[in-house]
């Protein structure tokens, strides 16, 4: 969330988002690597943006249309770790 409360100005969003990834069995290792995310967007009431998240090796991307005021394009890079994770047997 941003803007400036006090003058009445702000915006939020929430949201979901399923990761994809080149495994057959689930794998939490899969997130460990590179961050990456970039999204752009443009509305005059109503608009289009896109968003594209990497976590690793697994990585999801939405397109949409929107209501609202937005102009805008951010980029940001970092790195990604899960810390624990419990092996169930699901996959042969």
């Amino acid at each position: 969330m941003g803007g400036n409360w006090n003058k009445g100005e702000g915006s939020g969003a929430i949201g979901a988002a399923e990761f994809k990834d080149d495994r057959s069995c689930p794998d939490a290792d899969v997130f460990n690597g590179v961050f990456l995310y970039d999204s752009i967007g443009a509305k005059r009431g109503v608009g289009y943006g896109c968003e594209h998240i990497t976590l690793g090796g697994a990585y999801t991307e939405h397109c949409g249309w929107g209501v609202g005021w937005e102009l805008g394009a951010l980029g940001l890079i970092g790195a990604s770790a899960w810390l624990t994770q419990e092996t169930a047997p699901c996959c042969n």
